[in-house]
């Protein structure tokens, strides 16, 4: 995920995996679970792919 953001980032700014895995999540709780229809019916299970291959911490909140 960071190797696509780095190029549009400040030259010196710092962001690692964890950076980008909160911004994600600002994205999809603040942005995408908001619009209206209905939702892609695949989304969980894509979700749960990636948390038990390689992004453990993929879209858990961390608000309380």
């Amino acid at each position: 995920m960071t190797e696509d953001i780095v190029p549009l980032l400040a030259p010196g700014t710092t962001y690692g995996d964890q950076e980008a895995l909160d911004a994600f999540g600002r994205v999809w709780f603040d942005l995408v679970s908001g619009l209206k229809g209905e939702p892609w019916n695949k989304s969980a299970a894509v979700i749960e792919e990636f948390r038990a291959t390689s992004l453990p911490g993929l879209l858990r909140s961390t608000r309380a």
